[in-house]
């Protein structure tokens, strides 16, 4: 078994700051920023924003809207949207996963995940950095190899920011179980672990590049380093750049690895294979026991046996046949959704020229194209803009939601995911638009009955996704 030693998460290139070791040891690794789909303000950690942590610990900051590249993906349950087919999985491209192929990485191997933290406290009901503590490089997680994906086969992990368009695209998925040395010590495959000193790469006293290893490090190959990084000083000094370290094989450093997940594993982080089918069986059984009559808890109106109305936060949160795309009169890609989506396609270029044989399309206009790995189908839709709302605005907006539906229907879809078409217009008075999306929704549903639809309805604003909520809630029984 080879153990890889991986930098992740925010350094001084980016984000600029620590993460944070949190005041009950929790290692809240930030992921680096980056021009994927998912924010700071989309994770949590025991109700709060990722978002929100760091913006109390760098009160001068604003991270607001700050994408992310969640990878590793490997905490439990810091999604606000948590995907029902989710697994612990790690990605890797380009030049760095040339380097990982040809230090001969393969399954069964181990991925030690460290970056760069900083102690905290909590002093007059604020969380702050902790001055005179030194910023450290810690191990904060692992995920040991179950599965190698490569190229279009990445797609199935769609919500996976390595899931499309990346040269030399790869995924590991995490084994079910942590085997080491051929004994199963009965953790998952994949996990984070808790602050100790164990964890800590730092030798007491020095830079953070600056690392305490066991002796017997000195009698194995680190891969960017050389045997000179072992210092006469006493410390081992990492290189500053380089993503992935891969230590040659060695018994001594197999156990010790196997040493420091077992010591500082962190269960309230983790998510064992088995722990997931336990969940999804439950939840099975449960809806087939009872229909939901609210959608306080779960988030889905029940509008027939086979079709239902659920409120999601992002557009790739579930896999689905169809994929509305709100555009502009010349369907490109102008704002930051639509690029998203282009994007998740793999095929960005191709759908630029799909769109061009429409020309311009008038405000409600709603065509289709492929959507080539992302989904059987997009819509776009050219979006109604707000004049003065003595133009019929509103009812074309209605107008425009049926027939996002009705195009839906006529191309056999099961599945539809439709975010707010209006949401980024800030013109159009947005409890208005929310209130015709849910009413049109609803309207649709109530006069297709004979056809099953399952309909994720997106909204980027949370504070607006939990008041839609509460208004879908008296829906259900009418619709029952």
């Amino acid at each position: 078994m080879k153990i890889i030693i991986s930098r992740k998460g925010f350094d001084w290139a980016n984000g600029n700051v620590p993460s944070p070791v949190l005041p009950d040891g929790t290692l809240l690794s930030m992921p680096i920023p980056s021009y994927d789909d998912i924010s700071l303000g989309d994770l949590s950690y025991k109700g709060r924003s990722y978002r929100s942590i760091m913006e109390e610990l760098c009160p001068r900051r604003s991270f607001s809207g700050l994408l992310c590249h969640l990878d590793p993906d490997i905490r439990k349950n810091n999604r606000l949207v948590y995907p029902d087919d989710w697994v612990p999985a790690f990605g890797q491209a380009d030049t760095a996963q040339q380097h990982l192929e040809n230090q001969g990485v393969e399954k069964g191997d181990l991925f030690l995940f460290f970056g760069w933290f900083g102690k905290t406290e909590e002093k007059n009901g604020q969380l702050k950095y902790i001055a005179k503590e030194k910023d450290l490089h810690i191990i904060w997680g692992y995920l040991q190899i179950g599965k190698i994906v490569k190229g279009k086969e990445c797609s199935n992990y769609y919500w996976h920011p390595h899931a499309y368009g990346m040269a030399n695209n790869t995924i590991y998925e995490a084994s079910e179980h942590l085997v080491i040395n051929g004994v199963d010590t009965g953790l998952p495959g994949a996990g984070c672990l808790r602050y100790s000193k164990d964890v800590v790469l730092t030798k007491e006293g020095e830079t953070r590049s600056r690392w305490q290893l066991p002796e017997f490090f000195k009698e194995v190959n680190i891969s960017c380093h050389s045997k000179d990084c072992f210092k006469p000083e006493g410390y081992f000094q990492s290189v500053r750049i380089g993503q992935e370290f891969v230590v040659s094989e060695d018994e001594r450093v197999t156990e010790w690895a196997r040493n420091l997940i077992v010591n500082n594993y962190d269960p309230e982080a983790s998510l064992a294979a088995t722990e997931k089918v336990i969940k999804e069986e439950k939840k099975t059984k449960k809806t087939t026991k009872k229909k939901s009559r609210n959608t306080s808890d779960n988030e889905t109106v029940k509008t027939e046996k086979k079709t239902s109305v659920t409120v999601q936060k992002n557009v790739f949160s579930k896999r689905s046949d169809a994929i509305v795309n709100p555009t502009n009169k010349n369907l490109y890609p102008a704002t930051e959704l639509s690029r998203s989506i282009f994007k998740a396609t793999g095929e960005e270029m191709k759908l630029k020229e799909d769109r061009k044989e429409f020309g311009i399309c008038p405000e409600g206009s709603v065509v289709t194209t492929t959507g080539y790995r992302l989904c059987k189908l997009i819509i776009h839709v050219v979006t109604p803009k707000w004049q003065d709302g003595s133009h019929d605005e509103e009812k074309l907006l209605g107008d425009t939601y049926h027939r996002i539906l009705d195009t839906a229907r006529e191309n056999k879809c099961k599945s539809i995911t439709i975010p707010m078409i209006t949401e980024e217009d800030p013109a159009f008075p947005i409890m208005n638009a929310a209130c015709i999306f849910i009413d049109s929704v609803m309207k649709w549903v109530e006069e297709n009955r004979d056809y099953p639809l399952n309909i994720y309805i997106v909204f980027s604003d949370q504070g607006l996704a939990k008041q839609v909520k509460k208004m879908m809630n008296p829906i259900e029984p009418d619709c029952a």
